[in-house]
């Protein structure tokens, strides 16, 4: 019975030890890219290519900055990119919702195309608008991951 508990003290020992041994850390474990997808950038660690955030093209969601957070030059420009995400994302779901304003209004008033065609052309400019600014928020989300990666440059 002693040699039981002398056992599992040691094994718990050894547990303890081992979850406080900090696992090295390079950039094939731990650094960051991106993978791209139909609806977002996604944040993915190392070769394994884990997912670790992701920036969405119509919802983004401020998941994203956890995989940033702790490094002061990744960090802000994690931040910058949602925000500019969001205003790119608010930008092309008005100018989608207008462009299917549109089409309904027309299919409804076949008669009055002047509306339709008005707020078919807010619809566009709006997402002509969003093209740029989404542009934006990719270079930023670039530009957080390279400053994140920069501690394995060394």
């Amino acid at each position: 019975m002693r040699s039981l508990a002398a056992i599992g003290v040691l094994a718990l020992r050894s547990a303890v030890v081992g979850a406080q041994t900090p696992v090295p850390c390079d950039y094939a474990t731990c650094g960051l890219g991106i993978s791209p997808r139909l609806t977002a950038l996604d944040v993915v660690r190392g070769d394994a290519r884990a997912p670790a955030g992701s920036l969405s093209f119509v919802w983004p969601r401020a998941t994203l900055v956890r995989a940033f957070e702790g490094d002061v030059r990744a960090e802000p420009f994690a931040r910058r990119s949602l925000r500019t995400r969001r205003i790119g994302a608010a930008l092309t779901d008005v100018g989608v919702l207008f462009v299917a304003a549109a089409a309904a209004r027309l299919s409804m008033h076949p008669d009055d195309r002047r509306w339709s065609a008005g707020m078919a052309g807010l619809g566009v400019a709006s997402l002509a608008v969003s093209v740029p600014v989404q542009f934006a928020a990719d270079a930023q989300l670039s530009r957080a991951v390279f400053e994140f990666n920069r501690r394995y440059a060394r």
